[in-house]
């Protein structure tokens, strides 16, 4: 099934619009700009997060992994029990 697409206009510098004339033929220039969205939309998607749930780790809630072992020891445990669990226990 094919995306629906939308056309959209957009307004480059004229250097950039230039550059991006002389390095991608016509017919690639979408594709281009599309996937250069893609990445910095996750960029921004992913700083959106962060600023957002800033602050809410608190460490008095976390008693567990007060030390640098404690989150080691934390991580191994999380390894092992995704090593024991068979691809059946999956949905």
């Amino acid at each position: 099934m094919a995306s629906k697409i939308q056309r959209i206009n957009i307004s480059f510098p004229k250097k950039v619009a230039e550059e991006l004339a002389s390095f991608v033929p016509p017919g690639k220039r979408s594709h281009l700009i599309v996937e250069a969205t893609r990445k910095e939309l996750k960029k921004v998607k992913m700083l959106r997060i962060l600023e957002d749930t800033a602050g809410v780790w608190r460490d008095a809630n976390h008693p567990d992994l007060k030390t640098i072992e404690d989150v080691r020891v934390w991580v191994d445990n999380l390894r092992k029990l995704n090593i024991e669990m068979k691809p059946a226990e999956f949905p």
